[in-house]
């Protein structure tokens, strides 16, 4: 049985307010937390909804610990749901506007380069999605929080947008090593500055570039152990219109069954949630092409 999770929003602070007379957002700070209980085998989708009545502009976001967390996606849509807690699934936040963070059940954090914010608008909602999984034999008590910190209007030269870019063609036969590739172009010229690997527990290792013609930058090159995500920050990387991001994900699959692209965490993913400026007018949470 499962204990009502709670949500709480801190009242926005004022880290700096603006002279009079001046009409710009001064900086904000928010805080979401919840607490929640999987019960053993258990796994579910759960959304945490509260609506934002003044403008901020946030340059960085810090998850703490969550056991029992197989991802958290942080969003801002509309108001059009009621505030508070419930199940939900798993595309829920595919129709958000955008979307600010994704993580795991590993601390982290992510702080934006210089001048850049995601900027969260008066009369939207922050939607907390949490894909909760208990595969062990008792149950499991937890809590996520997540500390979003706030800069003034004025200090914003660029504002920040999330994509996820690779693929959801996955199909990896059981007893083999299979490499599934991605590929992401956007409309605009832009700069990564971040990159976080989504696969589930058969990855082994994950790889993301930017190629500008002949020209290669590697973003991401690491081993995958069991869910072990891991945010790469860095020095933005200019990826210019007509450019390309690319993704490979390397799985070995000892399941003795086929695995496919799924939202379980019994089935697989290929994602790298890459962050970047300036935002493009109409792009949505996901690259796939």
């Amino acid at each position: 049985m499962s204990v009502a999770p709670k949500l709480a929003l801190v009242s926005w602070g004022l880290l700096g307010a603006l002279g009079a007379g001046c009409s710009s957002v001064p900086a904000r700070d928010l805080q979401v937390q919840t607490s929640f209980r999987v019960e053993p085998g258990q796994e579910r989708y759960e959304c945490y909804r509260i609506n934002v009545d003044q403008d901020a502009f946030i340059t960085k976001i810090a998850t703490s610990a969550a056991p029992g967390v197989h991802h958290q996606v942080l969003g801002v849509t509309d108001q059009s749901e009621p505030e508070g807690v419930t199940e939900c699934g798993s595309a829920l936040l595919s129709a958000s506007e955008s979307w600010l963070f994704v993580g795991n059940s590993s601390p982290l954090e992510l702080a934006m380069p210089t001048d850049v914010a995601y900027r969260i608008s008066a009369g939207h909602q922050l939607v907390l999605q949490t894909h909760l999984f208990n595969p062990g034999d008792s149950p499991l008590e937890s809590a996520v929080t997540i500390d979003l910190t706030g800069i003034a209007e004025a200090e914003v030269v660029s504002l920040a947008q999330l994509v996820e870019a690779g693929s959801v063609q996955i199909d990896l036969p059981p007893g083999e090593a299979t490499t599934i590739h991605g590929k992401c172009t956007l409309a605009n010229d832009v700069s990564v500055f971040g990159v976080l690997p989504h696969m589930h527990s058969l990855g082994t290792t994950f790889k993301a570039w930017v190629a500008n013609g002949t020209e290669t930058t590697m973003l991401y090159d690491n081993g995958f152990l069991g869910e072990a995500q891991q945010f790469e920050r860095f020095a933005p990387v200019a990826m210019p219109k007509g450019a390309s991001l690319n993704v490979a994900c390397d799985y070995v699959n000892l399941s003795g069954a086929r695995v496919g692209y799924g939202s379980s965490a019994r089935d697989e993913m290929c994602f790298a949630v890459t962050y970047y400026y300036p935002a493009i007018d109409g792009q949505g949470p996901f690259c796939l092409r």
